[in-house]
């Protein structure tokens, strides 16, 4: 499995450095221009290192479990495989998040807890 598929994609990670989380992270997103080609890249690398450009935390499955709250699940759904993450509240409130892979669907609930003043 590739290192992207294990990580935050790099729309929902800027949106959580919007967020003011920490941007400490095992990996990372570069995004910059090319100076050969003028080109906009984007890249994951492990952190350390000189950066380039813009970076973002790119967080990883477990680093986001250690950031939801305990009654936060996730898991596939359905014959595709779409993954889902829920938060079931002491007042029996119930929220999903859902992504193409378990990084996003996380970061979605933090996000979205963030956002509505739950963490």
């Amino acid at each position: 499995m590739e290192l992207q598929q294990q990580v935050t994609n790099l729309e929902l990670s800027k949106r959580m450095k919007e967020l003011g989380f920490k941007q400490k992270s095992f990996a990372r997103w570069e995004v910059y221009t090319d100076p050969n080609t003028n080109r906009k890249k984007k890249l994951i690398v492990l952190q350390g290192g000189h950066t380039f450009g813009d970076v973002y935390s790119a967080y990883t499955v477990s680093e986001l479990g250690e950031m939801l709250p305990k009654e936060c699940k996730s898991f596939k759904e359905g014959k595709d495989f779409y993954w889902e993450c829920e938060r079931i509240g002491a007042d029996k409130y119930r929220s999903v998040s859902g992504g193409n892979t378990e990084a996003d669907a996380r970061a979605k609930m933090l996000i979205y807890l963030k956002e509505n003043n739950l963490l």
